[in-house]
């Protein structure tokens, strides 16, 4: 499968329920892309395997800057390099680019790894700006309706919904006692004054060292409460435990973080993320790398696969390009890397330069974040037969989860799975999803057939005892724990959607090895180091490093998740370009913001 010429149709606003793309055309054995009023597009097939393969491709000579691993994160910070006229190499260790965000194909079907819903994508919000910028609008992405998420605790329900009014009212009409609805006026306020409280954050992970000093001082004086664990805010403004549930549910899941360890702004922002509703990329997840990747070869730049990076080269302090595992060495004035800061500093970094900066001491420190199991399978009928909902459902009933409507903490649930010393002791906590349900393109390029993942929480030391063998060929111990686990996450598939038994013809269950193998996480942690060490060893995990031309990128540069990872690979070009390029790539991404604004106004009147 190969990439042909992009087509050079005029963006235009396209209606329906999907945001501005241009046409896409890909050549591949099969399948038509479906528009928006349903009409056939050119061919689009999402290829399994993204980039060049290193084994048939050479790199060239010269490069302007060398970037390690192919997630959003390099992606992004090869595309926006790209548009200041940069050569770029990527290399990706992976047999196909994209991270989290590919798909992998299994006797017919296909799912996304990492990627199940994301927001901000309203109209002049930071990720349809940016998605945009970066595909040149050729990215679509399809709404998931109302309501977007359910959570199910026994026989309690809550809901995710699109749109600041229409949560607001369904708290109000959920909780309709006075006391309750005097709380949610106080936590309005609260919510309202947070944005309030980012700029200092956002200042002390993108700025140099000044901007990190006047962060610290602008914490003092803005909203301390926004930086104090949620689950202390909350206790203060809501007296209801199944209120301060419902507000908590969320964040909580999302990020496998406990409240009483999560910000209060993380709570909020995670809320605010979702405000304008939940979206999900037409064609599957691998749209992503595959709609960035001519803007990298239009400026001469390639993103290589099955080419991992095993150094990164240094003339003193100065970084001057890679080596690969292969022995080639590709030399480059800049270099960005998105293999996670323990990777980066505790591994392709010179050893002696990462122990004179103190790297060494702060990547053994440092926590990963928790990591993910998911259970990929498929169905034998289409999604419209088996009527299955685009929107996520968490079924949760576990004891603790019951225990947590009485409490409003969720904070003994991450305890316990932290602590699990087997998965029988963590929480039975699931979230189950239907990509295929999400997707508009599926039942074109996927007839009779459907997708769903179960995912829940993990740990590493479950499997560390099979940590030194290889993927595929771990034994029949691993696979008897992991047929267990999966017959278990079935019985719940089963006891909530009774009518798909019997339908499931595939499955397999990924690990935190599955991860770590793949995506090269350490631990397979899912957001890279974890949130609460971002938070309070912030000074070193920033775009800029201490040697000179190595930038950092991805989620370790910001903050976790794929909007974090995208803005990471922003960060890190602002940071490895000159003042004139800075200036000319904020200005796209302003235009572009200032034109979405405009078409918001538009987009009210006319409603």
């Amino acid at each position: 499968m190969a990439i042909s010429a992009f087509g050079s149709a005029q963006k235009r606003m396209r209606k329906g329920p999907y945001l501005m793309a241009a046409e896409v055309s890909v050549t591949s054995e099969t399948n038509n892309h479906l528009g928006p009023q349903g009409r056939k597009k050119s061919r689009q097939v999402i290829p399994e395997r993204i980039g060049a393969d290193l084994r048939r491709h050479s790199p060239a000579c010269v490069y302007d800057a060398v970037i390690i691993g192919s997630g959003i994160g390099g992606l992004s910070a090869a595309v926006a390099l790209a548009k200041q006229g940069k050569r770029v190499a990527v290399f990706e260790q992976h047999y196909t680019a994209g991270g989290c965000t590919h798909a992998f194909t299994r006797k017919g079907w296909e799912w996304d790894v990492g990627i199940h819903y994301i927001g901000s994508l309203g109209l002049g919000e930071p990720i349809r700006v940016l998605s945009e910028y970066f595909t040149d609008g050729r990215l679509s992405w399809a709404s998931m309706g109302d309501p977007y998420d359910e959570y199910h605790i026994g026989s309690m329900k809550f809901v995710g919904r699109p749109g600041f009014r229409a949560m607001w009212s369904q708290l109000r009409e959920q909780f309709p006692a006075r006391a309750d609805r005097r709380a949610l006026r106080r936590v309005l306020l609260r919510v309202l004054s947070v944005p309030f409280a980012l700029p200092p954050l956002a200042l002390e992970r993108i700025g140099g060292r000044l901007s990190w000093k006047l962060a610290q001082l602008y914490r003092r004086y803005v909203a301390p409460y926004a930086l104090r664990p949620s689950s202390e805010v909350l206790s203060e403004l809501v007296e209801n435990p199944q209120l301060r549930l419902a507000l908590q549910l969320m964040p909580t899941l999302l990020l496998g973080m406990s409240p009483r360890d999560m910000p209060f702004f993380a709570t909020v922002g995670l809320h605010l993320h979702y405000i304008t509703g939940a979206w999900y990329p037409v064609g599957g997840s691998s749209q992503i790398a595959l709609t960035m990747l001519p803007l990298i070869r239009e400026a001469g730049g390639e993103v290589f696969v099955n080419a991992p990076v095993e150094r990164i080269l240094t003339d003193d302090n100065t970084a001057v390009g890679v080596r690969l595992a292969s022995g080639l060495e590709v030399r480059a004035p800049l270099v960005i890397s998105a293999a996670g800061a323990k990777n980066t500093f505790g591994k392709l970094l010179d050893p002696q330069l990462a122990e004179r900066h103190g790297y060494l001491q702060k990547v053994e420190r440092a926590r990963n974040s928790d990591p993910f199991m998911v259970l990929f399978f498929g169905l034998d009928e289409s999604t419209e037969s088996l009527k299955l909902p685009p929107s996520n459902t968490f079924v949760l009933d576990d004891e603790l989860f019951m225990s947590a409507t009485h409490t409003g903490d969720l904070s003994p649930l991450i305890d316990k799975t932290r602590g699990a010393p087997t998965p029988d002791d963590a929480s039975t906590g699931v979230f189950l999803s239907f990509p295929s349900a999400k997707d508009p393109t599926w039942s074109e390029r996927h007839p009779d057939r459907s997708v769903g993942e179960m995912i829940i929480f993990g740990r590493h030391n479950w499997f560390r005892e099979w940590e030194d063998t290889q993927w595929d060929k771990r034994g029949a111990e691993y696979e008897t724990l992991k047929e267990k686990m999966t017959e278990q996450m079935l019985e719940i598939l089963y006891r909530n959607f009774p009518h798909l038994e019997g339908h499931v013809k595939h499955y397999e269950l990924a690990t935190p090895l599955t991860t770590e193998h793949f995506i090269g996480w350490p631990e397979g942690g899912a957001y890279g180091i974890s949130f609460e060490d971002k938070l309070t060893q912030g000074d070193w995990l920033r775009p800029k490093t201490k040697v000179q031309g190595l930038f950092l990128a991805g989620q370790d540069a910001t903050l976790g998740s794929l909007s974090g990872a995208w803005l990471g690979g922003v960060a890190a070009a602002l940071s490895a370009l000159g003042p004139v390029d800075k200036a000319r790539l904020l200005g796209a991404l302003g235009r572009i913001m200032s034109r979405q604004a405009v078409g918001r106004v538009f987009q009210r009147k006319s409603t």
